[in-house]
């Protein structure tokens, strides 16, 4: 048991130690993550080309409706014997019974008939409302799909036009699509200026304290516990120093690549850190980084 235990624990460091190194391998590599990325907008995936996928609903089966009886029936025939030929009272009271059995037969028939009927009805309105509702639900459904997709279409005939609002609704489009780890914020406001073809970016670095600081995780037999082992003040200061530039130079990339119509001449990219001032322990937003890129010159 105690072998196991051993290897367990040495298990368990290695997959954390594993976990702590990819999650710095992702920082380090945001950049080259891109590359492999068509950054452009795609329109078509942007509407709701799916058709409304709930069946209509099964129509509740309605209650079968009991047979009538009818006098003819073997049962409702008096059974005559050679003395009742004879005896005519007899054949009578005999007949008389048959008919009172067959006209109490159909009375209690016409009784459950009347009910089986009004719960059918029951059942026909159920039926009917539950299928109004499917019917209105994709109505809605359809509905809403054809508005969004007329939505999709005016926001790329807008920006095909170059028109100013439609600019900046794509370029938020193009830096809401990229996949960054949980740690970068993703934040960032957009300003665009039509005479120049100047694009503006506030963009949200992470803050040091979001960044993991994690390297290696080890398991002290001598103690039987964890140890967890960080990057030190210089390994983590270089870490956002690349995260930060690859963040800026990334926002660049994927800008200039998804600027189909050529509306952007001019990036200008601004690195903003919220973060608290250890001096004062008051919470502040400063830009750490700021690049002015053309499209020629970065390309």
């Amino acid at each position: 048991e105690r072998k196991q235990a051993l290897e367990d624990s040495l298990q368990i460091a290695a997959e954390r130690t594993a976990e702590a190194q990819a999650a710095l391998e992702e920082l380090r590599s945001l950049l080259l993550a891109t590359l492999t990325v068509d950054d452009r907008i795609d329109w078509d995936q942007l509407k709701q080309n799916q058709p409304f996928s709930q069946p209509p609903p099964l129509a509740r089966s309605y209650l079968p409706l009991p047979a009538e009886p009818q006098p003819e029936e073997a049962r409702y025939q008096p059974q005559l014997g050679l003395i009742d030929k004879f005896w005519r009272a007899s054949a009578a009271k005999k007949e008389a019974t048959a008919r009172a059995l067959f006209e109490s037969d159909y009375a209690a028939w016409q009784q459950r008939l009347a009910l089986i009927e009004q719960e059918n009805q029951k059942i026909y309105r159920a039926n009917l409302a539950a299928h109004a509702e499917w019917q209105q639900r994709k109505m809605a459904f359809e509905e809403a799909a054809r508005k969004n997709n007329e939505s999709v279409d005016r926001r790329r005939d807008d920006y095909c036009a170059l028109k100013t609002e439609a600019i900046l609704d794509y370029c938020d489009l193009v830096l809401s699509q990229s996949k960054y780890p949980e740690c970068c914020p993703q934040n960032f406001e957009l300003n665009y200026w039509s005479e120049t073809k100047t694009l503006v970016v506030e963009y949200q670095l992470p803050a040091p304290a979001d960044l993991p600081r994690l390297e290696e995780v080890k398991f002290v037999r001598s103690k039987g516990e964890f140890a967890e082992v960080e990057l030190n003040k210089r390994q983590f200061d270089l870490l956002f120093g690349e995260v930060a530039c690859q963040i800026a130079i990334r926002t660049l990339h994927e800008l200039f690549e998804a600027d189909v119509v050529r509306a952007l001449d001019f990036i200008v990219f601004n690195g903003m850190v919220c973060a608290v001032n250890p001096a004062n322990g008051n919470p502040e937003t400063r830009c750490v980084l700021s690049v002015r890129a053309a499209r020629t010159l970065f390309a």
